[in-house]
Formats: structure tokens, sequence, C-alpha cells
């Protein structure tokens, strides 16, 4: 199995105002509440990483202590070159690149498989961004992805036991524990591929 990798450090949001049917995907500015006051949250994107933005990329990090948790990015694009199920996308947030995403997809190897399954490899939202909302309006992007995919049997992905924001972040989406634990001591976790749970994670 691929080794994942997630930081997401996250507080309560509004629902979105709404969805775009852009390729990439969008979700629009909506109010944010603090402890002291409101401010709109900015729109997330999933880009293209091109010649124009890899070096910022690639400059993202997470905080110290979250570095045993996830790769850089500069590794991780290294590993999708030699890696034809790799989709990998820039996360931004108003125009700004603030994170990354990579998704290992069977549909994009040129060997059909009986029963293609996704697995969310790697997700990140760089330090000075986390705690914003923008992790979990990320993860509703790619679930609109994922759900868009021909076939998908199964959308799955891992995290570290003991990372009780990670484990509280999945589960409040709808994923959960399938008894499994990979062989670098992660909890594999499922997303239920049923419409009704996919509505409702998505519009969540």
């Amino acid at each position: 199995m691929r080794s994942s990798g997630c930081i997401l450090i996250e507080t309560q949001a509004a629902k979105p105002a709404g969805r775009s049917s852009s390729s990439f995907g969008t979700l629009a500015p909506v109010p944010f509440i603090t402890t002291s006051h409101w401010f709109i949250m900015p729109t997330v994107t999933l880009r293209e990483i091109s010649s124009d933005n890899v070096r910022t990329i690639c400059r993202l990090a997470v905080r110290p202590e979250q570095e045993r948790l996830v790769a850089t990015n500069a590794f991780s694009l290294a590993e999708a070159l030699f890696a034809k199920e790799a989709w990998y996308r820039a996360i931004c947030a108003d125009e700004q690149p603030v994170g990354f995403v990579m998704l290992w997809d069977d549909t994009l190897n040129t060997v059909v498989q009986h029963k293609p399954e996704v697995y969310l490899w790697r997700l990140m939202v760089a330090a000075p961004f986390q705690g914003q909302g923008i992790g979990k309006r990320t993860l509703r992007l790619i679930l609109n992805h994922v759900l868009s995919r021909p076939g998908i049997s199964r959308f799955y992905t891992s995290y570290v036991p003991g990372e009780a924001s990670l484990a509280h972040f999945y589960l409040s989406f709808g994923f959960a524990p399938n008894g499994e634990i990979d062989e670098d001591g992660e909890v594999v976790i499922e997303y239920p591929l049923v419409p009704g749970a996919a509505a409702q994670a998505v519009h969540a």
C-alpha cells in the first residue's frame, strides 16, 4: 500500500453557499465564524501544477512537529513521476497556493482494472493557512472528483494512530475504519460510495 500523509488542522465553518461545475472544482466564499468576529472564507480551488507554480508548491510546508506525518510536496511530486495512477493538484485559496493533494486513481492506469479504487495518498495544508476551514472544503472537492470517476469501487485513505484530529476530521465526513492496519501501522478508513452518503458529505 502507498504510504499516506495528511495534515489538517481545522475549526468549525459554515455550510458552503454553492459549488461550481469546474473540472477542477471550486467552492465559493462563505461566512466563517470565530470567537470574536466574522470574516469571509476564501474561494478554494484545485489547480493543475505547472512550471508557473511548482516552485511555490514545493516551498509550502507544515509545522515542524507535523513533518513526521506527511512527505514534502517535492518528494510527492517526484513519486508522481513514476506512478501513472497519480492525480495531483495544488490547493488554492483566492488564487494563492496553500496546499497539495494527491490521489492514487486506478482508472488512470492503461491496464483496465476490474474494480478500480481511489486512494487519498497525500493531503496537506501549509502551516500559515491551517485552521481556516480550507482542509474541509478541499475534501469536499476531492469527493466530488472521486464520485465523478467511472466505476470506482472503493475510496479510502489511512492515518497515523493517535492523531485524534485526523480521525475526527475523516469520521465527520463519513469515512469509517474497515478493520485494516497497513504495513506502516496506519489505520485504514473507507468512504461509503453510496448516493445518500455522498450527497451528505459533499454538501455538508
